[in-house]
């Protein structure tokens, strides 16, 4: 068994304490998303960072319709449409 994780009791949540391996530390970059692994880090306007990706429309003003939309996981606007 490859699985080397403490057995989970009925609730999913392990039991018998910590884990059999060490995890180690992260290093201070480190950028890993584990619910959303396509996604990239982001600064948010009002502060901070979270996981998200970046979205781009172009419109026709005159017809009042969406002619172009992409989402992507880069920052950073240029280049985009």
């Amino acid at each position: 068994d490859d699985d080397d994780q403490k057995p989970r009791g009925p609730d999913g949540k392990p039991k018998g304490g910590r884990y059999k391996r060490p995890f180690g530390v992260p290093e201070d970059r480190t950028q890993d998303n584990f619910t959303d692994p396509d996604s990239r880090i982001m600064k948010r306007a009002g502060g901070g960072f979270d996981p998200a990706y970046n979205g781009q429309t172009a419109i026709d003003d005159a017809a009042h319709i969406i002619v172009a939309a992409e989402l992507v996981n880069c920052a950073a606007d240029a280049g985009e449409l």
